[in-house]
């Protein structure tokens, strides 16, 4: 499926590299909303002229339509494409940059904001470290919760008057409708891998968790160990 959306898009999946920070008034990992194109559960290509955008707070797709931001009804949305940035709907992991891919699955990279930086940030005096925690983590539910039917132009106005939010990256194996995390521990304990030959795998193969190219090995391994 991703592979058909790359094929007609015909869009490179290296990203740009990333110059400007998400805020708590601007929580988009685009500086500016980007046009791209959509594919949905029926398989239907869906132009977005005016420009789209993904959320750093849990990854979910939004769109500008008549200068009005708005959120994509995730359950829709199979892949998407900005710019030269190709997504899959992770599900409940939103949106994923894809990495590299093949026949048999793809290499996806999330990037979040870091919760765990939130909750142990801003500790002043007189504020107990529970205390903070549960201020983060209120602040950082309600970011999003702001953003769908908003004027852009307001928005904007706002872009730069908020706090610079800690971000954080995953990478994740995607074969079939599995998503696992891209680690030696997530791979081993998947029900249907048996752990001597993941153990033999990793050793020959020298897999590095960082390198896409490695990954990718690590893909065709579990798409073998799936069939048996």
């Amino acid at each position: 499926m991703m592979l058909m959306l790359a094929a007609v898009l015909s869009g490179s999946i290296d990203s740009k590299a990333q110059r400007y920070e998400p805020t708590e008034t601007y929580p988009f990992l685009y500086e500016d909303f980007t046009p791209g194109v959509v594919r949905n559960d029926n398989g239907y290509l869906i132009n977005y002229a005016q420009g789209l955008n993904i959320s750093a707070v849990d990854g979910k797709l939004f769109f500008l339509k008549d200068n009005v931001i708005m959120v994509s009804d995730m359950s829709t949305v199979i892949t998407a494409k900005i710019g030269d940035d190709i997504y899959f709907n992770a599900g409940g992991g939103g949106m994923m940059k894809i990495l590299g891919e093949n026949e048999n699955g793809a290499v996806l990279v999330s990037t979040r904001v870091d919760a765990e930086k939130m909750r142990s940030s801003n500790i002043g005096y007189g504020i107990s470290s529970a205390t903070a925690t549960t201020q983060n983590v209120n602040s950082l539910a309600s970011i999003e919760s702001n953003l769908a039917n908003v004027n852009f132009n307001d928005l904007i106005s706002k872009k730069n008057s908020g706090s610079v939010l800690p971000l954080i990256q995953k990478r994740c194996l995607s074969v079939g409708i599995i998503v696992v995390p891209a680690s030696r521990k997530a791979v081993s304990e998947l029900s249907f891998v048996k752990a001597d030959e993941a153990k033999a795998f990793f050793k020959a193969e020298k897999i590095k968790w960082d390198d896409t190219a490695s990954l990718l090995k690590v893909v065709d391994f579990l798409a073998e160990q799936n069939k048996k």
